[in-house]
């Protein structure tokens, strides 16, 4: 029983992992666009174009401005990455507490439901974390 609720929250994860990629990124072989639609602000002197051309809803030209189509990609995923997190985190953290309020006393019950909140708090840290990514990616291309 354990190694399926594993292995079906596994594939749950990376679904929702190549979910967004196969949403926002799927084009047909040997197809480059021209344009992207910017679903984020970019922000930094790394992008190699204007502070007013990276602006959320701008169609940008990949020729002049390919940073920026970039970094609203990493943007883009690492936000589906941080809201499927929370989600677990979230779901983690009332079964974990269900399992310590109903143990009744039984030690086993009690640590299961400590582990369970223990690691949604360490899902917490790298949800977090997916947050942080875009800004470094934005900081290697501005010290280019």
């Amino acid at each position: 029983m354990k190694k399926i609720l594993a292995i079906s929250i596994l594939s749950i994860f990376l679904a929702g992992m190549i979910m967004p990629a196969i949403v926002f990124g799927v084009l047909p072989p040997n197809v480059i666009p021209d344009e992207c639609h910017l679903r984020h602000t970019i922000r930094g002197g790394g992008t190699g174009c204007t502070a007013t051309e990276c602006v959320a809803g701008a169609k940008i030209s990949v020729d002049t401005c390919p940073n920026c189509c970039l970094l609203d990609t990493i943007y883009t995923v690492s936000d589906w990455i941080f809201y499927l997190l929370l989600s677990a985190v979230t779901i983690m953290v009332v079964i974990g507490g269900s399992y310590y309020v109903t143990s009744a006393g039984d030690p086993e019950k009690a640590k299961k439901g400590q582990e369970l909140i223990v690691y949604a708090l360490v899902g917490l840290v790298i949800a977090f974390f997916a947050r942080v990514i875009p800004a470094i990616f934005n900081f290697i291309f501005s010290n280019k």
